[in-house]
């Protein structure tokens, strides 16, 4: 009810079928709003569904954190350290005082 008046439906219908008919209208009213939606973000330049879904997915891969890994299988991926390093001599040892 909308302003406290009751709608009604100007198709016919039977007792049997009035809930399946109602669904229907529903159903087809839901449809136009979805084609009216889709045809006003094509005009304004909105990205589509799929667009979306591709950069929410990028995000999520950006965001979440990956899979924890065991620590074997981070050490697995360790390498040795390739770099010649300057030889730094010792300083002899002084007690601290």
């Amino acid at each position: 009810m909308k302003n406290r008046k009751a709608k009604t439906s100007q198709r016919p219908t039977s007792e049997e079928t009035l809930i399946a008919d109602v669904e229907s209208q529903i159903r087809a009213r839901a449809r136009r709003a979805i084609s009216q939606i889709r045809r006003r973000s094509v005009r304004r330049g909105v990205p589509s569904a799929a667009e979306i879904k591709q950069e929410i997915a990028a995000l999520r891969k950006l965001i979440e954190p990956a899979p924890a890994k065991t620590l074997l299988a981070t050490l697995r991926t360790l390498r040795p350290i390739r770099e010649r390093f300057v030889r730094i001599d010792d300083l002899p040892s002084e007690p601290l005082r």
